[in-house]
């Protein structure tokens, strides 16, 4: 008798796509900071993400959590420091910085505009069909980072003629798993504390 094959996990839907990545995101950086990836640091922000949006459109205070937050104060201080954005689609294309136009543009646009009026750093996660994640972090972001917690080899810098700002008009997009594996997490938040001025 043949074993009954057991079927492949897939999702019926963009929403429940992109769920799924910020959950796994989640346990990620969960594990990054403790070494196991459950109980999780962090969990997906209230509407992932569109909470923002709609307060800051009617003038009320919001946190600016991003598309995820910490629900443990071990990891505050990363979502202090970032603002998170996360995209699973399919078609999209680095591209999009060459031409300053497309998806992902338009997404990274989108993710400076909300982490500056916090104020934190931008960061977004995103990922293509059939691809390994990549991160796309500020010049000031990725400096900060390889400066005070260890330096992260870019896959692709783009200097772009934008109004972003001088900052986040150069990207530097990295592989997620560098930035995982490159980053020391304990540097990293000391970094950030002094940066604050508080102790860790």
């Amino acid at each position: 008798m043949t074993e009954k094959m057991k079927p492949s996990v897939s999702f019926s839907g963009r929403k429940q796509k992109g769920s799924a990545f910020e959950l796994w995101a989640c346990r990620e950086f969960t594990k990054w900071i403790t070494g196991v990836p459950k109980p999780e640091l962090f969990w997906r922000s209230t509407g992932s993400g569109a909470k923002f949006t709609v307060d800051r459109k009617k003038g009320l205070p919001n946190k600016g959590h991003g598309d995820i937050m910490a629900v443990d104060s071990m990891g505050e201080f990363l979502t202090d420091f970032f603002f998170f954005e996360l995209k699973s689609y399919q078609d999209l294309s680095i591209e999009d910085f060459f031409w300053e136009k497309g998806t992902l543009y338009r997404f990274w646009a989108d993710c400076v505009e909300k982490a500056r009026s916090v104020p934190k750093e931008p960061a977004l996660i995103f990922k293509r069909n059939l691809r390994k994640p990549l991160m796309v972090l500020s010049f000031s972001g990725w400096r900060f980072i390889s400066d005070w917690a260890g330096p992260i080899k870019p896959v692709l810098v783009v200097h772009m003629a934008t109004e972003l700002g001088d900052d986040d008009s150069t990207v530097f997009i990295v592989g997620f798993d560098e930035f995982l594996a490159s980053c020391n997490s304990e540097s990293l938040q000391q970094a950030i504390a002094v940066r604050k001025g508080v102790s860790c």
